[in-house]
């Protein structure tokens, strides 16, 4: 979330996308402990920024 944050400051995204983001983060972290396997399976992948940013376009 760091990163998001980051980007929104530079103003490489807007604050909605970046809250959608965030969002699917959280989601998505909480998952992972509760999903050993998810966890080691495609989490981290999906937690990437870019495809972080694919998910919420596709969302809007």
């Amino acid at each position: 979330m760091n990163t998001i944050t980051q980007y929104l400051r530079r103003g490489t995204l807007d604050e909605q996308t970046a809250a959608v983001m965030k969002r699917l983060a959280k989601d998505k972290l909480e998952r992972a402990i509760l999903d050993v396997a998810y966890a080691n399976g495609s989490y981290e992948k999906e937690m990437e920024q870019a495809t972080l940013l694919k998910e919420t376009k596709k969302k809007r």
